[in-house]
């Protein structure tokens, strides 16, 4: 079975400021920025055709991850990520629904710390903008499990527009009602103007800070702006999702993430009848999604883990 970030590099971070450094003025502020189901070759310095300008000056000035894995859903990955550990240890297996086995309750378990009640602890303020998706009872959403303040969806997917009634949508320990939201609510944002307002929240605090950005971009439904949307569609007209995807390759070649030899895994294994014609209006719209986010996606901060590469550095073998 696929390991789950078997070097959490959030949790090593707690770990060191713990029970390294003794002073709060010399603890460093940490930003935790999390898309929802992008593909890893999608930001620019991973060899995207999108354009990803932000994100491709942190890569250049901290360093990219090209051996670290996530779980096969979404709800394991973040629970890892809040946790250090494998998520069936800390019952959140598959998703958020509850089978009543043990490693499947779908929430996190109340015995384990998360990354934010350590933080606490070492005299950090917490802050999450976006999606949680580790618990949708009483006692499991994120107000219960560190976090200072909190605005975002508390389920998966949903509409970008109008994310209720469908899914529960929560702010600082209140479940919110659907014209509690802004007639102009667009998800991405949302999160955006949040994770800000957070950041002036801590300043005026004085105490170090973690903000945990969740985006839920660019997880379906495909939404975004249609000015967005167009801005994109010349990248993709005429174009196969074969032909992008080995422009892809060959870049990360040159860039050094994947070994020179390496090949399309998929070639010519699914090309169903339609599929090339839907792609290019999807993809299109995937990409402003994803492009739409303008935020960092990286590891920005100690250079040293395992795994991982620094940009001018020969890739893993």
């Amino acid at each position: 079975m696929c390991s789950t970030l078997r070097s959490s590099i959030m949790s090593s971070i707690a770990f060191w400021l713990l029970t390294l450094v003794p002073s709060l003025a010399d603890r460093p502020n940490i930003v935790l920025i999390l898309a929802d189901d992008m593909g890893w070759s999608d930001p620019g310095c991973y060899g995207s055709e999108i354009p990803t300008p932000a994100l491709d000056t942190l890569a250049r000035q901290g360093m990219l991850a090209t051996r670290l894995y996530t779980a096969s859903r979404c709800s394991p990955s973040r629970a890892s990520i809040m946790t250090g550990c494998e998520p069936h240890k800390v019952d959140v297996g598959l998703l958020d629904d509850d089978s009543g086995r043990p490693g499947y309750r779908g929430r996190l378990n109340p015995g384990i710390p998360t990354l934010p009640e350590l933080l606490k602890k070492a005299g950090y303020r917490t802050y999450l903008s976006g999606k949680w998706h580790l618990g949708k009872v009483r006692g499991s959403y994120p107000w219960d499990r560190g976090f200072d303040r909190s605005r975002g969806l508390l389920g998966g997917a949903a509409d970008y527009y109008r994310p209720m009634p469908d899914r529960p949508f929560g702010e600082n320990g209140k479940l919110l009602r659907p014209e509690d939201l802004p007639e102009d609510f667009y998800m991405t944002d949302d999160i955006t103007k949040t994770a800000l307002a957070y950041i002036d929240d801590a300043v005026k605090s004085r105490q170090p800070f973690f903000l945990y950005v969740a985006y839920t971009a660019p997880h379906t439904p495909l939404q975004a702006p249609r000015r967005e949307i167009e801005k994109m569609l010349s990248f993709y007209n005429g174009k196969s999702p074969h032909a992008i995807a080995s422009k892809r390759l060959e870049k990360q070649k040159l860039l050094g993430i994947v070994p020179p030899a390496a090949k399309l895994g998929m070639a010519g294994k699914f090309n169903p009848e339609g599929y090339e014609k839907n792609f290019r209006k999807a993809e299109g719209l995937y990409c402003r999604m994803h492009g739409h986010l303008r935020r960092p996606n990286r590891y920005h901060g100690p250079r040293h883990r395992p795994h991982s590469r620094v940009p001018g550095t020969s890739p893993p073998q």
